[in-house]
């Protein structure tokens, strides 16, 4: 197995995703006791063949409600929906599969998050942001259009005008 391509966390904190590979891992985080010197353990709980072939790009996210992980999959231009079970567990949802662009390339592709019920994709071959809706009880992605943009390759989502406390 290839080494990490894209790791995320679980709301929670306990829970953590790594796509290495074809597979998707599931990894339970034990934060030291308070006071303790701060290092981690991962202890893998589960491996999910996300794809049939080798991936060489990809990135993942977990939905803030914690209820889905999305993987997408860049080599083959696909975003597999993955529901997350009691415990952190993974189940495809292979209903909620969906394709990215047209244009077969190894160029970048990110994914983001932006709330509950928006995901966005930079594709830097097709010089676009994929918009998706997002159905938060099932996961299930619908896609909804697309906005020009010069070689987007990665995003970070963030809440404008900050709120004010």
């Amino acid at each position: 197995d290839e080494g990490p391509i894209s790791v995320a966390a679980h709301p929670s904190g306990s829970i953590a995703y790594a796509l290495c590979d074809n597979w998707l891992l599931v990894l339970k985080v034990h934060h030291p006791e308070e006071g303790a010197s701060p290092s981690f353990e991962l202890k893998e709980l589960q491996r999910v063949q996300v794809a049939d072939l080798p991936v060489s790009k990809g990135r993942i996210a977990c939905s803030v409600d914690g209820r889905h992980v999305y993987c997408l999959l860049a080599s083959l231009r696909r975003i597999v929906t993955l529901r997350v079970a009691e415990g952190g567990a993974l189940e495809l949802v292979p209903e909620a599969e969906r394709n990215v662009g047209a244009t077969q390339t190894t160029a970048a592709l990110d994914l983001a998050l932006a709330g509950e019920r928006v995901l966005l994709v930079a594709d830097e071959s097709e010089q676009r942001i994929h918009t998706f809706r997002r159905e938060p009880s099932t996961g299930v992605l619908e896609a909804s259009g697309h906005v020009e943009c010069h070689a987007p390759c990665a995003m970070c989502v963030v809440r404008w005008p900050p709120r004010v406390a």
